[in-house]
């Protein structure tokens, strides 16, 4: 792969159109600049960039350094920047090259992962429960899938209408990992009017007991209560279980039908009808995450 050297100023740097897969650059910066930013040194000047017929098209890092010297948050090194140039035909390519010379990107995680796809995407959230992008565990739940790591990229894609349409529905930043799951499969299986219904008013704490016994929305209430105070609610045998019996009160709801006990068990089998898995990767070709 052939390396070009150019010479660049700050200001033209930050023009140069950050990486598709550019994770949420103001969050990092908040901590970049107390950190490994809060100091100018030489190595600051140098910068990488994707290169397509001779002109630079994508930053593959010093998206933070550039966002900085924007808002004069960051002392701009003298003189020009050093732009270590590598080929990218296309964007894709682009992609690729941005996850291998990040250098901002070796202390990259899952949140920056998410909110790389997200921007990716083009997918803007902003409720309080999905702009933190911390559902990862919420995507591989409803995919059924949790021994994919580093595919957030993937789940995003096949998750985006739905997490777009959950976003829509505002709701708090309390509702736990196996809820978050519920909520993208039920979109995803024609349910979202009723499901809208039933999550804004669990996030309302609008349930109802009566004489009946209690709707979906106070059982899950209820439920969340209980396995919080018993300390159910991490590890992945927990989420599946929460997730299974969050649809047993939403089945409820939806019918309205009474629990006068705690609900059980629905096998996903039962109510994920969408397909929405990833596949496993093997060295030599790609299989059915079912196989």
């Amino acid at each position: 792969m052939a390396v070009i050297i150019k010479k660049m100023s700050v200001d033209q740097w930050i023009n140069i159109p950050d990486n598709p897969r550019q994770r949420d650059t103001v969050r990092h910066a908040k901590s970049a600049k107390r950190t490994h930013l809060a100091t100018l040194e030489d190595a600051h000047g140098v910068v990488f960039a994707a290169i397509t017929n001779g002109e630079v098209t994508y930053k593959l890092d010093g998206h933070t350094r550039a966002y900085l010297w924007e808002n004069g948050e960051l002392d701009i090194p003298r003189g020009k920047l050093l732009v270590v140039c590598f080929n990218a035909d296309t964007e894709a390519e682009a992609k690729r090259l941005y996850q291998m010379f990040d250098n901002e990107d070796a202390k990259e995680g899952v949140t920056d992962r998410v909110s790389g796809a997200c921007r990716e995407a083009g997918l803007a959230l902003a409720s309080p429960l999905l702009r933190g992008y911390r559902f990862t565990l919420a995507m591989q739940c409803a995919s059924g899938s949790p021994k994919l790591p580093r595919r957030e990229y993937e789940y995003v894609r096949i998750w985006e209408s739905e997490l777009k349409e959950l976003d829509s529905w505002d709701l708090s930043r309390g509702i736990h990992t196996s809820l978050v799951a519920l909520a993208l499969v039920l979109i995803a299986n024609g349910k979202k009017e009723k499901a809208m219904q039933f999550f804004t008013s669990f996030d309302n704490d609008e349930g109802i007991k009566d004489s009946r016994g209690n709707d979906g929305v106070q059982a899950l209430t209820i439920h969340s209560i209980a396995r919080k105070s018993k300390d159910q609610n991490t590890g992945w045998d927990n989420i599946t279980d929460f997730f299974e019996r969050a649809y047993t009160c939403f089945a409820y709801y939806d019918s309205g039908r009474r629990l006068k006990s705690g609900p059980r068990r629905t096998s996903r089998d039962t109510f994920a009808k969408a397909v929405k898995t990833l596949r496993k990767r093997t060295q030599d070709k790609i299989v059915p995450a079912n196989k």
